[in-house]
């Protein structure tokens, strides 16, 4: 469980400002009784990389998003038979994709509509297939709300 990593090295995709592979991760550890100061943080560039690093033997746990390990088991890139999840958050939506307000309002709605529609065609299908994804759909600002208790907003 996660207790057994006191005195731990764990690495974490990204950066302490990483919500999925860091603070989700870091909460569940305090929720637990493994604080910072318990174990040695170490980040790798990005979650594949820090899934990377632990199957290298340079680190003895990582956090990171179940996306992750999908993508990295299906493309060969891992044995999961290696690892043992130790614990999951609760679900959570895909992060959101977001463009800047003074966006032309065209171009915004040409692109919703193309990534939205990407599961009807067989190239939108292989594009999303690749990113270890069915489907994209419009976000809503409920579905986000939980993940808000990880940036210190709520």
């Amino acid at each position: 469980n996660l207790s057994d990593l006191k005195h731990k090295r764990i690495i974490f995709g990204g950066n302490e400002t990483a919500l999925m592979s860091y603070k989700v991760p870091k909460a569940m550890l305090d929720n637990s009784g493994v604080y910072k100061k318990d174990y040695q943080s170490l980040f790798a560039l990005n979650p594949p990389n820090a899934l990377l690093a632990l199957s290298l033997g340079q680190a003895d746990a990582c956090g990171i998003g179940e996306v992750i390990l999908r993508l990295a088991a299906k493309r060969q890139e891992i044995n999961m038979d290696d690892f043992t999840i130790l614990a999951k958050s609760e679900s959570f939506p895909h992060l959101a994709w977001a463009v800047r307000a003074s966006m032309d309002a065209n171009l915004k709605r040409r692109m919703i509509q193309a990534l939205t529609h990407l599961h009807q065609s067989q190239a939108g299908r292989r594009v999303l297939e690749r990113a270890g994804l069915t489907g994209i759909k419009p976000a809503q600002h409920d579905e986000y709300v939980p993940l808000l208790k990880y940036t210190g907003e709520l």
